[in-house]
């Protein structure tokens, strides 16, 4: 009589599956993440940054197709924060690929960049997090946001504070030493935006591009320079003779002059 088959059985200290039913996963048909049941699950690699792969059906389409997720790698990069004369040293986890530049804000955290140094020891004004060694930042209790304002032919370039918790539209009204002006483009996030309603929280905006909200009132010398103006109609026309040249020597003829071409003795007067 045949031995019944033996199931195999797991080795000892062998590291067991992932029970992962559902994921958000990319749909090549619905072109976005959507939530997915996961039908198998390949081989897991070792470690907590291997890959995981497998079949997996859209709950959205029903499409099934292969998927593939690995988590992005992170970095330790030094960080000294200053916050008025005392300075921190410390450090901050941030994604590999992440972009960092002067200006803005260390992700995950309100601070913002001062001084970034590449692990060659350079200066710059942008770098990936991988390629940084230490970050020079400040904590952010409200935002300072360059302003570029348009008057007129100018353009001039200051720098405002703004409350903790401001956002700043495209379109939107921006008050500047009292006067109204209104939000024509934002600079953020690595772009400009122009198109209207466009929004930003003011510690994430590099830059504000903004013009006059109203028309100047006429006159305006805060606009415009003071021109004269004629204070009537006539005083803008001569009401003077105009001076003549002197038309020069008389000369008096001794001999009339020659007939004219329809024929007839040609008139002369003679100054007594």
């Amino acid at each position: 009589m045949a031995d019944p088959p033996v199931s195999p059985r797991r080795p000892a200290g062998a590291a067991r599956r992932p029970a992962v039913h559902a994921a958000e996963v990319y749909c090549d048909a619905c072109g976005q993440e959507t939530e997915h049941r996961v039908l198998r699950l390949d081989q897991p690699g070792a470690g907590a940054d291997a890959a995981v792969q497998g079949l997996a059906r859209c709950r959205a389409c029903g499409l099934t197709h292969r998927f593939r997720s690995e988590p992005e790698r992170e970095v330790e990069v030094a960080e000294v924060l200053s916050e008025g004369r005392v300075s921190v040293a410390g450090s901050v986890r941030l994604p590999a690929h992440q972009r960092l530049q002067i200006g803005s804000d260390v992700p995950g955290h309100r601070h913002r960049i001062r001084r970034l140094e590449t692990r060659a020891g350079r200066d710059v004004g942008e770098a990936r997090a991988d390629e940084v060694a230490t970050i020079w930042a400040t904590r952010q209790h409200g935002a300072r946001v360059a302003v570029s304002l348009v008057q007129g032919r100018r353009t001039r370039s200051l720098v405002l504070e703004m409350p903790e918790g401001a956002v700043l539209e495209v379109g939107g009204p921006l008050s500047v030493e009292g006067r109204a002006y209104r939000i024509r483009a934002l600079r953020a996030a690595g772009q400009t935006l122009h198109h209207e309603g466009a929004s930003f929280p003011a510690h994430l905006v590099q830059r504000v591009y903004a013009g006059r909200a109203t028309s100047p009132p006429a006159g305006s010398s805060a606009w415009s320079r003071d021109r004269e103006m004629p204070s009537a109609p006539a005083s803008s026309t001569s009401s003077t003779g105009r001076s003549r040249s002197s038309p020069g020597d008389s000369r008096y003829r001794t001999r009339p002059r020659a007939r004219s071409a329809a024929g007839g003795d040609a008139h002369q007067s003679v100054r007594p």
